[in-house]
């Protein structure tokens, strides 16, 4: 299901951060990378995938953090349900 339309979003009640250490070459240049992925009824992400990437090198580490955070689940009509999300991290360090 998608965000909208009597569906509340989930919301995290617990949040790794990324251990995002770039490379010599990746400190000069400010990137980004998009996941994907679908918080289940338990509040567990699944499907976690990159959308876009600019560091590849930091791509695993980004997808490792989101599979380990949790969720209160989305609801719909006071039952949870699978929603799909996306989240997005800055890498600018000089």
């Amino acid at each position: 299901m998608h965000i909208g339309s009597g569906v509340k979003p989930p919301s995290m009640i617990h949040q790794v951060d990324p251990d995002l250490k770039p490379t010599e070459e990746e400190k000069k240049q400010i990137g980004e990378i998009f996941i994907g992925f679908v918080v289940d009824e338990q509040g567990v992400p699944q499907n976690v995938h990159v959308i876009r990437c600019t560091h590849l090198d930091l791509c695993q580490a980004a997808m490792e953090a989101v599979r380990q955070d949790r969720f209160k689940p989305a609801m719909y009509q006071g039952r949870p349900v699978a929603v799909e999300l996306s989240m997005n991290f800055d890498v600018d360090v000089f």
